[in-house]
């Protein structure tokens, strides 16, 4: 999966104010503008936004790669690969005993208030656990802004994706 969609995932990043980072983001955004498509390019090894990214530690200096497993855990690594024991201890969600920071909700479908589909590639086996410590506390968040209040949310494109969208991964918060 790394030779196809690169060893990092755009996710988070995180950049200083200063002109190295602006020389990394220029660069990183021309070479987006010029290509950037939801598929492989085998001629010029690229896919997408993310394996742009495997080239700046070789074309720019400062550079520093968090390794840290609990910023940018997503689906591809807690349920594709099944890498990490997900629990919750002092009301702190944890992979293996590693604090989650950040998660990587990719490929989150928003089909209306209280449906979702948590990954519309493929179907994939979401543990209880990932369910009640991830997605419900972000749902309920998402819930709690109220969507249908939010100007720049136009639940009729939504809908419209419903009609045409069979959700691999459905969910309904709350459950009815």
């Amino acid at each position: 999966m790394t030779r196809r969609y690169g060893i990092y995932q755009a996710g988070l990043l995180g950049f200083r104010q200063d002109e190295n980072s602006k020389k990394i983001i220029n660069w990183w955004k021309d070479r987006c503008l010029e290509w950037c498509f939801d598929e492989e390019d085998l001629e010029w090894n690229r896919w997408g936004d993310q394996k742009y990214l495997e080239h700046i530690p070789f074309l720019f200096e400062n550079i520093k790669i968090i390794r840290n497993i609990g910023v940018n855990a997503a689906p591809w690594n807690l349920v594709m690969n099944n890498l990490y024991n997900i629990h919750k201890n002092d009301d702190v969600v944890r992979l293996d005993e590693v604090e989650l920071v950040i998660y990587h909700f990719g490929s989150l479908l928003i089909l209306n208030e209280e449906e979702f589909d948590l990954w519309q590639i493929e179907r994939l086996s979401f543990t209880k656990e990932m369910i009640d410590y991830i997605y419900v506390p972000y749902i309920q968040h998402l819930q709690q802004i109220r969507f249908s209040q939010m100007e720049d949310v136009n639940f009729q494109v939504i809908v419209e994706q419903e009609k045409k969208h069979d959700p691999k991964n459905y969910f309904r918060y709350p459950s009815k």
